[in-house]
C-alpha cells in the first residue's frame, strides 16, 4: 500500500511473546524504539502477544514506547491476566482510527486478541487487523471457542470490504496445516522407528509401526474424531475450516 504521499508504506507482525522483554532488547541494542524502527524502515508495526496489562499501561506507558517520539501507539490488553495482547505502532499521521471493541462481544474483546487500524493510504485508505488467534488448546478442548473467533473475524473483514475499502490481515493466527509448521516438540521423530524403516527399505520392505509413525508425520492433520459438538468431523477439516475464513 502507499502512503498519502505516494510512497510505500512497510508493514512489520511480529509475535513478540512479552513486549517488555524484546523491548528491553530493542533498547540495549538500538538506544531507542524510534532509531529501532527507521533503521528498519518500519511504518506499522503490528505486534501480538505483549503481556501487557492495562493497568500496567496506564501507569507505565512511557517505559512501553507509547510515547516514543514521532509514533502512535494503539492497544487491546487482557482485563485481568496479563496474558495476550496486542499492539499496532504506526507513524505520526499515518492512522485516521483505531478500534479494540472489534466484535463488540464481551467474550471475543476482553482477550485483547484484536486491534484495527484504519491507515492513511492510495488511491484509499487500507484497514489493518492485527490479530493474535486463539490456540485450539490441549486435547482441542479450545477449538469451538477458536471457531467462533475466526467466524466473527471474517465477518467483520467483510463488513470493512462491503464499504469498498482494503482489508490487511496481519498477526498470530495459530494455525498450522501442516506437521512442518509446528515447532519440533509436536514433530518428534522415533529414532528407532526410522532405522527400522530404513532397513524395511533396504530389504525391499517395511514395518507397519514405521509406515504408520512417517504417514503421520507426513499427514496435513490427524485423523481423529472430535468430542465437542462445535467442531465434528475430523480435524483435518477443523483445520481446512481456520485456513478457509481467510479467503
Amino acid at each position: 500500500m502507499d502512503s498519502s504521499s505516494g510512497r510505500k508504506v512497510v508493514l512489520v507482525s511480529w509475535n513478540v511473546a512479552s513486549w517488555t522483554t524484546t523491548l528491553k532488547q530493542i533498547l540495549e541494542h538500538y538506544k531507542t524504539l524510534g532509531r529501532y524502527l527507521e533503521l528498519h524502515q518500519v511504518d506499522v508495526l503490528c505486534l501480538q502477544e505483549t503481556k501487557v496489562k492495562r493497568d500496567k499501561l496506564e501507569s507505565q506507558g512511557s517505559s512501553l514506547g507509547c510515547k516514543e517520539e514521532g509514533w502512535s501507539s494503539y492497544w487491546s490488553s487482557s482485563n485481568s491476566r496479563g496474558f495476550n495482547g496486542v499492539a499496532t505502532f504506526a507513524r505520526d499521521g499515518l492512522v485516521v482510527s483505531a478500534s479494540c471493541d472489534v466484535f463488540q462481544d464481551e467474550e471475543l474483546d476482553r482477550e485483547g486478541r484484536c486491534i484495527v487500524t484504519e491507515v492513511a493510504s492510495q488511491p484509499q485508505n487500507v484497514v489493518v487487523f492485527n490479530v493474535y488467534v486463539p490456540t485450539s488448546g490441549r486435547g482441542y478442548c479450545k477449538m469451538p471457542f477458536k471457531m467462533k473467533y475466526l467466524r466473527r473475524l471474517r465477518e467483520k473483514m467483510s463488513e470493512v470490504r462491503a464499504k469498498g475499502k482494503h482489508v490487511v490481515l496481519a498477526g498470530d493466527l495459530n494455525i498450522a496445516p501442516g506437521p512442518e509448521d509446528v515447532y519440533w516438540r509436536h514433530r518428534v521423530v522415533d529414532l528407532g522407528e526410522l532405522e527400522a524403516h530404513s532397513k524395511g527399505i533396504s530389504q525391499g520392505g517395511e514395518s507397519s509401526a514405521a509406515r504408520r509413525r512417517l504417514e503421520s508425520i507426513s499427514s496435513c492433520a490427524p485423523e481423529v474424531q472430535s468430542k465437542t459438538s462445535d467442531t465434528q468431523g475430523t480435524l483435518q477439516e477443523a483445520h481446512l475450516l481456520q485456513m478457509r475464513f481467510i479467503l
